[in-house]
């Protein structure tokens, strides 16, 4: 009874266990102004997997700083590799534009953004730091 127990409780203790958080890219601002990044699966941002404003607003990178981007649920390699073009997406929001739009949504729409990419090769050799000029 009780290897039927914790056998019948195994799956569910690695499902729960098995949460992957990826913190090793690091995005330098190098711009003159506070900036918010996301990353997307395509090099244009998908209006229905944008964060909200408030969120955005609250992940600021000022400039000259530097921060880690987390990806929950794989690991940055994998997301890269399952990326449309095999390339990393970083869009970035101007937080002016941020501030002076309603919502991510009408950032997207009226491109208030900037698109960067990066390759699997060119984020390995620069040990997963970005900067953004």
């Amino acid at each position: 009874m009780r290897q039927f127990f914790i056998l019948a409780l195994l799956p569910t203790l690695l499902a729960g266990g098995c949460r992957l958080y990826d913190n090793r890219l690091v995005v330098v601002n190098q711009t003159n102004h506070s900036i918010a990044v996301s990353q997307y699966m395509d090099s244009i941002p998908d209006l229905t997997r944008t964060s909200h404003k408030v969120r955005q607003l609250q992940d600021q990178l000022p400039p000259n700083q530097s921060g880690s981007m987390m990806q929950h649920g794989m690991n940055w390699p994998s997301y890269v590799k399952n990326s449309r073009d095999g390339k990393l997406h970083l869009v970035v929001f101007a937080l002016d534009s941020l501030k002076k739009y309603d919502t991510i949504e009408d950032l997207i729409v009226h491109r208030a953004y900037r698109v960067y990419r990066f390759d699997k090769k060119y984020l390995v050799d620069n040990k997963w730091m970005v900067v953004l000029k």
